[in-house]
């Protein structure tokens, strides 16, 4: 089935986030994205993505995105991803750039809770700043990615156990391994009052399953 998805920002990043729906959405679905007062040089790499991935076809939208009324008219329950790139185009400095950002995620959060139906649409952003983790969980984002963490701590590991690249590795590939979160109720048919993570990793193997974390709702916030 053919998805529609919303790219909010523009930066270095953003062919690679291209090129990684047009390898797992659908032939002919769409993909957005809201560049505001884009340059001509940004235009033309946007053209030059849209004719180089004949999977998706790529919309581009010149749309404020700290103005509320314009992303109302997005339609922004059409989408099952909103990601939020942290465009640095605008400004240099990292702290301006997350508190747009934060700003934008703020307006989303408020026109989804207005919406009658419940909100499918999942939130992702970049963080730049990674002290603005918390503001941005309060924003209702659950999917963040920080990108001077990650890139440390990869480099990190793989400094330390050169083999766990290989790990690395098959999870980035189209064809390799995924990360799911799935619900503990699909492993128990009465959920126990307590667990060991042992057990859940025992589980976990009888599916052929690796289990290596645990996400507590009650923790979330």
């Amino acid at each position: 089935m053919t998805e529609c998805e919303l790219i909010i920002g523009w930066n270095h990043k953003a062919r690679g986030v291209l090129s990684e729906f047009s390898d797992y959405v659908a032939s002919g679905s769409e993909i957005d994205v809201v560049i505001y007062n884009a340059t001509e040089a940004e235009r033309r790499e946007v053209e030059e993505i849209n004719a180089e991935l004949g999977n998706i076809k790529i919309n581009l939208m010149d749309i404020n995105p700290l103005d509320r009324s314009q992303l109302i008219a997005l339609q922004l329950e059409r989408y099952g991803t909103v990601i939020v790139l942290a465009s640095a185009r605008l400004h240099s400095d990292t702290k301006t750039i997350d508190s747009e950002n934060i700003v934008t995620l703020l307006l989303l959060r408020s026109i989804f809770e207005e919406m009658d139906k419940v909100r499918e649409t999942k939130l992702i952003t970049e963080v730049l700043e990674s002290q603005n983790h918390a503001l941005i969980a309060q924003a209702g984002v659950k999917d963040m990615i920080i990108s001077s963490r990650l890139v440390s701590m990869i480099t990190a590991q793989i400094s330390e156990s050169p083999g766990i690249k290989e790990v690395y590795d098959d999870i980035f590939e189209e064809d390799g391994s995924e990360i799911y979160l799935k619900p503990v109720s699909l492993y128990f048919d009465d959920i126990p009052e307590q667990v060991s993570f042992a057990d859940l990793i025992a589980i976990a193997q009888k599916r052929n399953e690796s289990c290596f974390g645990v996400k507590i709702k009650a923790l979330e916030n």
